[in-house]
Parts: structure tokens; sequence; C-alpha cells
């Protein structure tokens, strides 16, 4: 039905597909395999026309098209159900089926035919996500839709509905319907994947037919090489730092409980979408949890203020370094921004800000420089140097603290991490990369879909923590 021949694109800094080549046919479940970041989803988006490539081809019926936006792909047949609905909840399904041009004539024929259940007068707000879900793959049929793409459909989903997607898919591959599902769960693949296509880095790592790849194929495809640390020993348990119990958080952490000692590294792993950024901003003080407490230093901080957690030595390194910092204040402001007392002598945190500068290469003319003015890599040290170094904290929570930095400023940062753990402090940090969780960690935290579920020590191999974090154990 459609190649992609040699299609690549670009975003600033970032290639996100490199030369893809992939095939889809009628009547086959193609499931596109990849970490975060892999151009999964960037993918899917040139295949519905919300971004246009930067080159290669595309062809659809053996023809060259141009895809150049979703209303062309529905007139090509292609239609693409994403983890937001294109519902609103305060109308009917049927008024929703008028305001999006479906005929609930041609609808309700569709859902008769899958043997589905669904009322028209039924208010969308009142359904359950996979209603709303089923509701979006028969508006598609009903549009004549012969290629659906799923764009990781089964994570807002219970495991009894899970399997009646599954279900669905294998009934429309029946019929002739093309299904392209992209997922990073290496058991969905296997469980429903007549062919299995996987991108690592924006670039094909693998194809494989179904019988011919197993989890092991698929994991080492997914991650590429996985470098075992060389003889880290686990550090011998300290005193009790940080306790978290019961913590939930909207939905997408659910009832994780979590100790740290004093001087050891945790390691966070997870495909992004597990609830690990979440878990982290409450550790960090920045979001309060829906349930569930958490104890710092035999203080109970749970709901306090983010000042509160500094006092009892908390830092937080967030996912979006823009959030960290104020632009229109100095170097040297920003770095005692969140310490206290909040009155400084202005020559003790000048030397203070030089030697955080040097530390970490900050390339600034002085600590009065503007932080607005320094580069993206260049203001996520200064809020690395902020929260590891000047703050001296007793914990240090980092969501992804190397991304964006070079190989040299990371390895900085792990000396940091290593000054901080011999101090006695503690460091729990999520990542993606497994080898760089291995090098670093004194054990490891997997979790998938809000929960922990398993924990790794040294001389785990890398192959079951990578197995764990795409759901293929």
């Amino acid at each position: 039905m459609i190649e992609l021949r040699c299609v690549s694109k670009s975003f600033p800094g970032v290639k996100a597909l490199d030369c893809v080549d992939v095939k889809f046919h009628e009547g086959e479940i193609h499931v596109i395999l990849g970490e975060n970041g892999a151009g999964k989803s960037t993918l899917a988006s040139i295949l519905y026309g919300i971004y246009l490539p930067d080159g290669g081809k595309i062809l659809v019926d053996g023809r060259e098209a141009s895809i150049s936006s979703p209303k062309a792909a529905l007139r090509l047949g292609i239609a693409l159900v994403s983890q937001q609905y294109a519902l609103i909840d305060e109308l009917t399904v049927w008024e929703n089926l008028l305001l999006a041009g479906v005929s609930p004539r041609a609808f309700a024929a569709e859902a008769e035919r899958l043997g589905l259940r669904l009322s028209l007068d039924g208010r969308v707000g009142d359904l359950s996500l996979g209603e709303k879900q089923r509701i979006e793959i028969v508006k598609a049929l009903s549009r004549g839709a012969r290629l659906l793409i799923f764009d990781e459909p089964t994570a807002v989903l219970a495991p009894r509905e899970i399997e009646g997607l599954f279900h669905m898919m294998r009934t429309l591959k029946s019929r002739g319907v093309g299904i392209v599902l992209i997922t990073h769960r290496i058991g969905e693949a296997l469980a429903v994947g007549d062919r299995v296509t996987v991108l690592r880095r924006g670039r094909v790592a693998g194809q494989y037919v179904a019988g011919e790849a197993t989890a092991e194929t698929l994991v080492r495809a997914m991650f590429g090489k996985l470098v075992e640390a060389p003889g880290r020993a686990r550090t011998s348990k300290g005193e009790l730092v940080l306790s978290a119990r019961g913590i939930h958080v909207d939905g997408v952490v659910r009832g994780i409980d979590l100790d740290i000692y004093s001087g050891e590294i945790v390691g966070i792993a997870g495909v992004v979408g597990n609830g690990q950024r979440e878990l982290l901003e409450v550790l960090g003080g920045y979001r309060r949890p829906t349930r569930g407490t958490i104890v710092v230093g035999g203080v109970d901080l749970t709901g306090k203020s983010t000042s509160k957690f500094v006092e009892m030595g908390v830092s937080f390194i967030p996912e979006d370094r823009e959030l960290a910092v104020a632009k229109s204040l100095t170097i040297a402001e920003n770095l005692v921004m969140r310490s206290r007392p909040p009155i400084i002598r202005w020559g003790n945190l000048r030397r203070a800000t030089m030697e955080v500068m040097s530390r970490l290469d900050i390339e600034a003319p002085s600590p009065e420089t503007p932080v607005g003015r320094l580069s993206g890599g260049n203001m996520q040290k200064v809020v690395v140097g902020r929260e590891a170094l000047y703050l001296r904290p007793r914990v240090l929570v980092a969501i992804y603290p190397t991304r964006g930095l070079d190989y040299e400023t990371s390895m900085r940062l792990y000396s940091i991490f290593q000054a901080i753990k011999e101090g006695g402090g503690s460091i729990v940090f999520s990542s993606e990369d497994v080898n760089e969780l291995a090098s670093v960690s004194d054990r490891i935290l997997v979790m998938r879909g809000g929960k922990v579920v398993g924990e790794y020590g040294p001389g785990t191999p890398l192959e079951r923590v990578a197995a764990a974090m795409a759901d293929a154990n």
C-alpha cells in the first residue's frame, strides 16, 4: 500500500529520521518499535501529513505521493489514532460525528460490522478511554481508511481493553486493512506483529517478520550495544534520608514506595511516559502527590513548598531547564535564588560563581552575565551548578541531567555525583540510556506503567534492565 524510500526529517539540532526505508502492506499488522526519541512518532506524523519530509519519497499504491496534510492523508485512505482523541467531552457522540463530517449512519453501520455497541446519544465525557478510542477507530473506518496508524494506543488502556484492541486489530487485518502499531513495548510487538521495524536514533536498526524476532533480538536492536560497567560494587547502606510511601500522581504514578539512603546513587530507568518524571518531581518538591507521603531526614514534607525541600537539603534539576532559570538575572543571581538565607555577601557569591563556572566550563564573560544571553547548553550548566554544587545537597534529584550536555561536561557531572556520594549525600536521577545508568548507579529501579517493576544491582546483565524497560520480560 505505502512505501517510504530514504525518508528523512530534521528539527533544530535533531535528526529525527535518517534515510528510513519501510513498506506497509494491506492485511498486515506492522509494528514500529523503538525507545523514546527513536523517530517513531515523527514517522507516524509524516504518514499522516502533519510533517513534510525533508528528503526521500513516499509511494502510495506504487505512485509517488505528497501527503501535505491530514486531509490529504485521509483522501489516500490513511488515518491516525493518537493518544489525544479528537473528541469534545461536553458533546454527544452524534454531535462529535457531525463536527468531524462523519455520517452517523455510516458510523453506526461500521460499528455493527465490528460487533461494537456504541450509543450515539451518550455524552463523550461519560465514556471510558477505551470507548473513546473505539469511536476514533470507527470514525476512521467510516471515512474509508485503508491504513490505520496507532500511536502508542495501549498507554491509556486497562489490560482488558488492550486485549480488546488487539482483537479488533486482528479483525481489521482479516478484512484487508493495514495496521501500523507504534510502540516501545516489545511484548506487544511479539504478540500481534506480522512485521516489526525497529528504529534507533532515527535509523532502521532491524526489520523482522513474525517468528524471526525474539525478545533478545529486539532488545539489542532497540538499545544497541549494551556495555557492562566494569566492576562496580554496590555501596553498603547508610542512614535512611528519604522515604516515600504510597505515592500516586494523577493516575500516572501508581502507589510507589521508595527509600533512599545516604551515600548512594539510584538510577530510575524507563521509557518516557511511564511516570518517572512525575515521581522525581514529587521527590524534588516540584509537584505535590495526589496521595502518599514523603519524609526527608525524619521531617514530613508532604505538600510542603519547594523552599522547605531546599531547607531540608533536597535540590532538583527539572526536565525543562528553562523553567529553572530567570533569564533576566545574572549567573550569580541565578545561583543564589534558591538558597537560604537570602542575604549573601557579594564577594563570597562572586567567588563561588567563578568556581562553579570553572568546574562546569560555563562559557560566559563573567558572573554578571545575564543567563538569557547564554546558549542552551550553558544555561543547563547553570542549573546543574546551582543544584549540584552551590546548594551542597543532601539529596540531589535530577531528571535526565546529562541530556543536551557534551561528553566532557557529562563526565564532570558524574564526578560531581561521586563527590556528593562520598560526602554522604544521595543522588536519584533518571535516564533513558541503560549504559549511563549502569556506569553511575549503585542500583537501578525500572518504572513501567507508573510502577516500579524491577530493582537491579551491580552485575545484573543489562539486557535484563533493557528488557524490563521495554516490557519484554
